[in-house]
């Protein structure tokens, strides 16, 4: 795919890379493969148009209509138009997370930059296969990618800040980062030399280029201090539609009480502090 496509396309190109298996024993082709977490369903949220949190970040906005629209797109993927590996089968051949890697049967997953050790190590599935990157889909909202991260942060109380200071520093440094790197952590490093490290790795994929571009366009799920116990309790009460399918709008509706109940109550902690 090429920085045209969109969610028609992609839904198109997955449905010509499934195969249904016909046999209960053994594991189909999909097109897709996808998971329950913020940092993978939050793109289908921002790229129709929707909002996980408001501006501030003092309000949940998991019921938008667009929000709602693109976990409805993610959910039909795999129970709908079936072109995405059903959790079911997931944990019937004990895949965990990595479908995409064991099986040689996925042809299209969504993961970070941190995947590439794991994808690399896998006995089967890409070592048999050619494979690349490229960007996510466009949707009516655009194009928007989550940038997780791995952050460092020193507490204001520290007994010892010169010395977390050093740490800090020397973590982020050239040396340390290009450690990063050698080593197969394969997070996207902050030093523009250590990163230059990783587009120069030979192995695949070969399009690397796309993890740099995507700091253009991305953004972090968790865009607010209160919405972590919010977040769980909405992943667990919707979590039975994404693993069985169903309608996503009752679902979150149902669940949005218990929901801002908690960013309240977050936010409200922080006040009272």
């Amino acid at each position: 795919p090429d920085d045209s496509w969109t969610w028609d396309t992609f839904l198109d190109t997955a449905k010509a890379l499934t195969r249904p298996s016909g046999d209960p024993n053994t594991a189909g082709q999909y097109g897709f493969e996808t998971r329950w977490h913020e940092n993978v369903f939050a793109p289908w949220i921002w790229n129709a148009g929707g909002e996980i949190f408001s501006a501030d970040g003092t309000k949940c906005l998991l019921d938008k209509a667009e929000t709602i629209e693109g976990l409805q797109y993610l959910v039909d993927l795999i129970h709908r138009h079936r072109v995405a590996m059903p959790p079911a089968e997931i944990t019937q051949f004990k895949l965990g997370t990595n479908a995409f890697g064991l099986t040689g049967k996925i042809g299209m997953v969504f993961n970070a930059v941190y995947f590439l050790p794991t994808y690399r190590q896998a006995s089967d599935g890409l070592n048999n296969q050619e494979w690349d990157i490229a960007a996510i889909p466009k949707g009516k909202g655009g194009r928007t990618t989550t940038n997780p991260t791995a952050g460092l942060g020193m507490w204001k109380g520290s007994k010892s800040p010169e010395a977390a200071w050093a740490f800090m520093r020397y973590a982020n440094s050239k040396e340390n980062m290009e450690l990063w790197v050698s080593e197969n952590m394969d997070g996207m490093p902050v030093h523009r030399g250590a990163a230059d490290l990783l587009l120069k790795d030979t192995r695949p994929p070969k399009s690397k280029q796309v993890f740099v571009d995507a700091f253009k366009y991305a953004k972090p799920a968790f865009t607010t201090p209160y919405g972590q116990r919010p977040m769980s309790v909405f992943k667990n009460a919707v979590a039975p539609v994404f693993n069985n399918g169903g309608n996503v709008r009752q679902a979150v509706t149902e669940a949005m009480v218990a929901v801002r109940t908690a960013m309240d109550e977050e936010v409200a902690a922080d006040v009272k502090k």
